[in-house]
């Protein structure tokens, strides 16, 4: 099942490019090896930071495509003489890169990054055997900024929805029936977490030691010291949800920096 999951295709082409295309199209591509390992890491916040449940049937459907597309710029990379196979490169990272788009989910706005980045290269490498083609390179990069500035909001946006409001209620008080009295309560609230899957469950108590509070009945309890547990409830709902945002404002920045670099195409020598 492990050669199914979505981010060791994603990421596999990464560490391949890295290591197997070293040759003129990495030595004298724009973004550098570290962009690549950016945008790997971008990928394993997704996967393993955030416990993202992953969608494995999206992936497993472009799979073939993915492998293919990586097989032809091994070969280009082996015979860069061969331009037949850079124009497969170039139709096929461009068709992957549309349809990646049309899923506006984290998988979706991750793959479409990596065939972005995996045509911007071929266009890159198109540029050494037409000069033209550096226009349509920097045309395109700019295009593909702007797909990645917008899909960045989209990210902080699922981010932001994948903490849900508070909506489960129980409230409990706990009878001492040696003192006579109630000695504590507890407040139980949930919400329900899209990237576990599970509802995540908050509690909040408070020990009673006042000596009026035994003489009060459980709704009496209740209605003296309810509103605080809640507020305590929402209180920690409300951190949940300001570090799963930071996950996304993590996953943003990398984005933001890949597309100022994409934007910046005109400014770097190639």
């Amino acid at each position: 099942m492990s050669d199914t999951k979505w981010e060791s295709t994603i990421v596999g082409i990464a560490s391949d490019l890295a290591l197997k295309m070293g040759a003129d199209i990495i030595k004298n591509y724009f973004l550098q090896q570290q962009e690549l390992q950016n945008i790997e890491a971008m990928v394993n916040e997704i996967c393993a930071r955030v416990q993202k449940i992953v969608d494995l049937a999206f992936f497993r459907e472009y799979k073939a495509q993915l492998r293919a597309l990586q097989k032809n710029l091994d070969d280009y990379a082996a015979n860069p003489h061969n331009t037949s196979t850079l124009d497969e490169c170039h139709v096929m990272s461009q068709e992957l890169f549309q349809k990646f788009t049309d899923f506006h989910t984290l998988e979706g706005i991750a793959a479409a990054m990596y065939a972005a980045t995996l045509h911007l290269i071929t266009l890159r490498s198109e540029s050494d055997h037409d000069p033209g083609g550096l226009v349509n390179l920097q045309r395109r990069a700019n295009e593909m900024a702007d797909w990645v500035v917008g899909s960045s909001d989209e990210v902080i946006s699922i981010y932001e929805k994948s903490i849900g409001p508070i909506q489960l209620d129980n409230f409990k008080a706990e009878y001492d029936s040696h003192r006579n009295r109630f000695a504590r309560l507890e407040k139980w609230l949930g919400y329900y977490d899209f990237f576990r899957g599970d509802w995540v469950f908050i509690k909040a108590e408070k020990k009673l030691v006042e000596e009026e509070d035994r003489y009060l009945s459980e709704d009496d309890l209740k209605k003296k010291y309810e509103p605080t547990l809640i507020n305590e409830c929402k209180d920690q709902h409300q951190v949940t949800f300001l570090a799963r945002r930071a996950e996304g404002i993590k996953i943003q920045n990398v984005m933001l920096t890949t597309a100022e670099k994409w934007k910046g195409m005109n400014l770097i020598p190639v």
